[in-house]
């Protein structure tokens, strides 16, 4: 892993092609608005200060937009730089004035039909950024997913009032489905692992992994 306090350049170093787009969505316990666009100028007009603002940013390729949004919440550079090294260990860092946590997040990619003696699909994973201010939460992915649209579709229905909440609950929500991908990840290779050893105990369980750097368990 590089020495960020060796240099100031802003580089993405992952494998996603994904081009930068935001989604933003603004809302308090009576209303909940959302913009898209592929620069921070499309959406920083929707921006809030009354309202919590949940910023989703998917594909880091385009640093310079990555740059603006940091700049406008106040984001250390350094933190920035974390944001675009895909290699960086999972972390939480508390700041005065919000809070920054690295993770990753897995999923078996499933490149074509398999018979069960096959061996386990590829774990892919990808770095995801969550950072959380008084009055937003921004999350920076890799690539295109829908992994948070489950927190979308609860902000626009208004589960549980999540909308008459502040930053720090939309924090925990997003954080719970990341604990469920954690979790849903280790049970789905230890049900394998089960299959092997009961059904074709002479086999040995490989998992194909090349981006898998750091084990699920560990991760966790």
């Amino acid at each position: 892993m590089k020495n960020n306090l060796l240099s100031e350049r802003l580089v993405y170093n992952g494998e996603s092609q994904t081009p930068t787009h935001l989604h933003l969505c603004t809302y308090n316990a009576l209303v909940m608005q959302e913009v898209s666009g592929v620069n921070f100028q499309t959406v920083a007009n929707s921006l809030n200060r009354e309202q919590i603002n949940w910023l989703q940013v998917h594909g880091l390729q385009n640093t310079e937009v990555i740059r603006e949004i940091c700049s406008h919440f106040e984001i250390d550079f350094l933190i920035l730089q974390d944001i675009l090294n895909a290699e960086h260990p999972t972390k939480i860092e508390e700041h005065d004035k919000y809070t920054v946590l690295i993770m990753k997040l897995f999923r078996f990619n499933n490149k074509e039909e398999k018979s069960p003696e096959d061996e386990l699909d590829e774990l892919e994973q990808q770095q995801v950024c969550i950072i959380q201010g008084s009055n937003f939460v921004l999350t920076f992915l890799e690539n295109e997913t829908d992994f948070f649209d489950d927190v979308t579709s609860a902000l626009h229905n208004d589960v549980l009032k999540i909308r008459g909440r502040q930053s720090d609950y939309l924090l925990s929500v997003l954080l719970n489905s990341i604990m469920g991908n954690y979790i849903a990840t280790v049970s789905t290779i230890d049900d394998w692992k089960t299959w092997k050893k009961n059904c074709s105990p002479s086999v040995t369980v490989t998992i194909s992994a090349s981006r898998y750097r750091h084990s699920a368990g560990s991760t966790c």
